[in-house]
């Protein structure tokens, strides 16, 4: 479990006077309930993981990696221009991803009944 494997570490190295298993056990049951307390209290789930798609996606795909190409190579004046553009793509992408999915979450949320 990656989350786990992430916090464990400061987790141990902050709660020196318990034992490894109980620390684990504990971090874990911790996540499990924050995801399930999540998953009741966001109405529309779906419509959140779309937006945190549009924008961790692009990111991810079209935005970060020719960035990281430029800083690491320093290609040459056209190299660097297709890996502008490919950003610029991200970048478009991105923005329309992420308004049509807070279009969709303003939508959901303004047919919630209040109360």
């Amino acid at each position: 479990y990656v989350p786990v494997d992430i916090l464990i570490i400061p987790a141990k190295e902050k709660f020196l006077n318990y034992h490894s298993f109980t620390i684990e056990f504990w971090l874990r049951v911790i996540l499990v309930m924050l995801t399930f307390l999540f998953a009741i209290l966001i109405p529309h789930i779906e419509l959140f993981i779309a937006l945190i798609g549009a924008l961790a996606s692009s990111s991810l795909a079209l935005i970060f990696p020719p960035m990281v190409y430029v800083m690491v190579f320093r290609p040459t004046i056209g190299q660097r221009s297709i890996c502008m553009l490919i950003m610029l793509v991200g970048i478009f992408g991105s923005v329309i991803g992420s308004t049509y999915a807070l279009k969709d979450i303003v939508c959901a949320l303004s047919e919630l009944p209040i109360g």
